[in-house]
C-alpha cells in the first residue's frame, strides 16, 4: 500500500533506491565520431525493511516490483544524471494564475462541503438500468391483468352471497350474471329465455350489437329441450341440449367372444393347454397338506 502523502515523496524515496556510476568503456570498436557512448550507467536496488538491507535487480524488475512505468523511470534517470537530485514537482505550481485561490480558502471549502450532510435523493441510483426496467415492466404487467380483470366475471361465481334469494331456475341467475359483472360493464347482457329456439334465432341476436360472428360452432347445441337420454349427475341434469353425442355408447367387441357368442349371450371357454398333474416342491406340498385340517 502506498503511504506516501505526496507526488516528491515518491520520487525522493525512488531516487535513494537508483545510484549512477561512471561508465567503463572498453577498446572503441569504432572511430569517436561515429561511435554513441553512454554518459552514465545505473545501479538499481530493492529495499527490504524487515531486514534493512538493499538487493540489486535489473531495470525490469525494478519497475514491475515498484508498480511504475518506463516513463516515470527515464524522468528520475535523466534528473539524477543531470543534477544530482530529483527535481520537485512543479505542476499547478506556477504564479501565471491570476484568480488562482490560496491554501485558506481552498481548505475552508473543502470543510464546508464535508459538514454538508448527504441526502439521498436518488433511490434508484444503487440499482443498475436493467433492475429498473424490470420493475418497471412488473408494474406495467400488474396494470395490465387489472383491466383484463375488469372485462372478466367473478371467478368464485358459486360463492356470491344471494341473501337468502333462491336461484334454481335460469331466469333467476338472469340477475345473478348482471350483479357479477363488475363496473363499467363491457357489453349488454340480454334474456333470451324462451326466445332462443335454435342456432339462427341466437345467431340474430348477435349480429345486432357486432358485425362478428360465433366464435364457436353453432351445431353444438341444436333445440332447447328435454329428453330421456340425458345423462344425469348429482341428481341434476348435465344439460338442456340434445347432441348424438348423449347416445349410449355400443359395447366393445373382445378378442375372446365371437359375434355367434354375443348374441345368444353365451360365453365359450378357452381350450385346455395343459393335461395332467402340476410339479410342485415338496414344502409346498406339506403347506397344502396342512390346511386340510
Amino acid at each position: 500500500m502506498n503511504e506516501f502523502l505526496s507526488h516528491d515523496e515518491i520520487n525522493l524515496y525512488l531516487s535513494g533506491l537508483i545510484t549512477v556510476v561512471p561508465v567503463q568503456r572498453k577498446r572503441p570498436r569504432k572511430d569517436e565520431e561515429e561511435e554513441n557512448f553512454r554518459e552514465a550507467s545505473y545501479i538499481f536496488c530493492v529495499r527490504i525493511v524487515e531486514s534493512v538491507q538493499e538487493i540489486p535487480v535489473c531495470k525490469s524488475a525494478f519497475l514491475s516490483l515498484h508498480g511504475i512505468r518506463k516513463g516515470k523511470l527515464n524522468y528520475l534517470l535523466q534528473s539524477l544524471k543531470r543534477e544530482g537530485k530529483v527535481q520537485r514537482d512543479k505542476r499547478e505550481k506556477h504564479k501565471t494564475r491570476p484568480h488562482a485561490l490560496n491554501d485558506e480558502t481552498l481548505s475552508a471549502a473543502r470543510g464546508a462541503i464535508l459538514v454538508v450532510p448527504v441526502i439521498e435523493f436518488k433511490p434508484n441510483k444503487n440499482k443498475l438500468e436493467k433492475d429498473i426496467a424490470a420493475s418497471a415492466a412488473e408494474e406495467r404487467k400488474n396494470v395490465l391483468r387489472f383491466e383484463l380483470l375488469t372485462l372478466e366475471t367473478e371467478h368464485q361465481l358459486h360463492l356470491k352471497n344471494q341473501q337468502g334469494e333462491e336461484s334454481e331456475l335460469p331466469k333467476d341467475w338472469y340477475q345473478v350474471f348482471r350483479d357479477a359483472r363488475r363496473l363499467p360493464s363491457p357489453f349488454e347482457i340480454t334474456n333470451v329465455e324462451g326466445n332462443l329456439k335454435s342456432s339462427k334465432d341466437g345467431q340474430s341476436i348477435w349480429t345486432t350489437y357486432t358485425r362478428k360472428s360465433f366464435l364457436f360452432t353453432p351445431g353444438l347445441y341444436r333445440s332447447w329441450t328435454s329428453h330421456e337420454i340425458m345423462q344425469p349427475w348429482s341428481g341434476f341434469e348435465r344439460t338442456t341440449i340434445v347432441s348424438t353425442s348423449k347416445l349410449p355408447p355400443k359395447k366393445k367387441r373382445t378378442s375372446l367372444l365371437t359375434e355367434h357368442d354375443l348374441r345368444k349371450g353365451k360365453i365359450t371357454l378357452p381350450s385346455v393347454h395343459y393335461e395332467g398333474f402340476l410339479k410342485i416342491s415338496s414344502e409346498k406340498y406339506k403347506d397344502l397338506h396342512l390346511k386340510r385340517f
